[in-house]
Parts: C-alpha cells; structure tokens; sequence
C-alpha cells in the first residue's frame, strides 16, 4: 500500500473529527505529508510511513523513506512546541509514534516491532477509530 492510499483510507475516518489535509511541499524537503486542525484548535502534522511486513527474526524495521530532512523538520518543529507525529502502517497494523521517539528509533536500529509497539501512543489494525485517532493526535 503507497502512502496515497494510506491516506486515502485514513481520511474517510478523520474527517469527521476535523481538518485534514494532505500537502505535497517541493518548496521545503522534509515536510510531512498531512497538516490536521482538530478542535478545539489543536494543531499539528503527521508523517505517513508504510511497510509492507515486518522484518523476519524480530529484526529493526528499516524505512529507507523516512528521509534526513524529514527527521530534522520534525525535531525543528517539536523543538518550537509544535505537534508533530509518525503514523505507521506495517501489514494491518497501524502505530501513532511521537515524532522525536520516531526519529530516534529508527536512527539507532531501535525499530522492532516490539519496541515500536510499546512506544505507540495509539495502535489499531486495518479497523481504525477515527475519534480515537483524532484523540490521540491531540495529545502532547
């Protein structure tokens, strides 16, 4: 699944909770792929990562396109106070990290599925509760 269909099946369950929008941004690298307004007027940005399975043998998942520039615009931005996140979709699971905790992990090898699941701050299967979701990006 690309990231355009990831969002696409995201969207139908956010919308009602929100604004959402998807932005393709080629003036600044690195910036995520969709802005979101949730009220009460809670701000912030997601970045959508997909992979189709996890790695055998419980190894570290590796994102080859989860790129340098977008790992600085999330910490720039986190540093400022901003709400910034890592939606991933692995298979049927879907994992809501903070942004930072993203970074780090997958920089360091410390992106096992075991790992990453307890550092989710939300978790669902391909059945995802839209309002739980929107919650959950709230936070922070």
């Amino acid at each position: 699944m690309k990231e355009s269909a990831m969002w696409a099946r995201l969207r139908a369950r956010l919308d009602p909770f929100g604004h959402f929008v998807r932005v393709e941004n080629a003036i600044e690298s690195g910036t995520p792929d969709v802005s979101y307004c949730i009220t009460p007027g809670r701000e912030g940005w997601m970045e959508l990562k997909w992979a189709a399975r996890w790695p055998v043998r419980s190894g570290p998942l590796r994102l080859k396109h989860f790129t340098p520039e977008q790992r600085r615009w999330i910490r720039k931005r986190r540093a400022c106070g901003g709400r910034v996140w890592l939606l991933l979709r692995v298979g049927t699971e879907h994992l809501l990290l903070d942004g930072v905790t993203a970074c780090v992990r997958f920089e360091t090898g410390q992106s096992t599925r075991s790992i990453l699941t307890r550092d989710a701050v939300w978790r669902a299967t391909d059945a995802i509760d839209g309002r739980a979701l929107a919650r959950a990006l709230c936070a922070g």
